[in-house]
């Protein structure tokens, strides 16, 4: 029995040194136990590594999402501005064309634009925004048409010489949700009251 101890601890004394000859030489690593050696273990992601990633993705999400309803608002309200320009174009012309005290030209579908609304109506309803034909009923006389935003307290006016303006209304007004951001300054257009509702 001495003998085969003698052979195994032989082997060993060779093999480490084979070992210790290729790491001197720079041809190998280390050994080590499956158990130690990580490379040897399946090739999964630790639970840190998927926190740090769910934690990277929570906060550029927190970063673009913000910026993405901004760029939402601001093509909803620039659509808004470029109707209620054709809108009180259309009502100067009918006013050119008939006189400026026509009734006629409160009503939109006696205009020149094609617009989705009931006979006899002075306004349209596009899902985000109300359009009214104005003439100084609400504001004052120099107020041509008006366009109020349904889903926050925002309202826009222009006037007979084409000056829009934006007025962020009152509590009193539809549903009583106002938007933290300042609409006159992100369309940049001047503000004031359009006294929409």
């Amino acid at each position: 029995m001495n003998k085969m101890y003698q052979k195994i601890i032989s082997a060993l004394t060779v093999r480490k040194k084979s070992e210790l000859g290729r790491l001197k030489q720079g041809a190998g690593e280390v050994p080590c136990s499956p158990a130690a050696c990580p490379s040897s273990r399946g090739r999964g992601f630790t639970l840190i590594e998927l926190l740090v990633v769910v934690l990277i993705i929570g906060i550029l999400a927190a970063i673009a999402l913000p910026q993405y309803e901004k760029a939402v608002l601001k093509s909803r309200f620039a659509e808004a501005l470029i109707n209620l320009k054709s809108l009180a174009q259309s009502v100067q012309r009918c006013e050119l064309a008939n006189g400026q005290e026509d009734e006629a030209c409160t009503r939109v579908e006696n205009l020149d634009i094609q617009f989705p609304s009931s006979p006899g109506s002075n306004c349209f309803d596009t899902g985000n925004f109300l359009f009214c034909v104005d003439k100084g009923g609400l504001n004052t006389y120099d107020t041509l048409a008006v366009a109020k935003y349904w889903k926050a307290e925002v309202c826009f006016c222009i006037d007979r010489e084409g000056k829009l303006t934006v007025g962020q209304e009152g509590p009193d007004c539809a549903n009583g949700k106002f938007l933290d951001i300042d609409v006159a300054k992100l369309m940049g257009v001047e503000s004031e009251d359009c006294f929409c509702c």
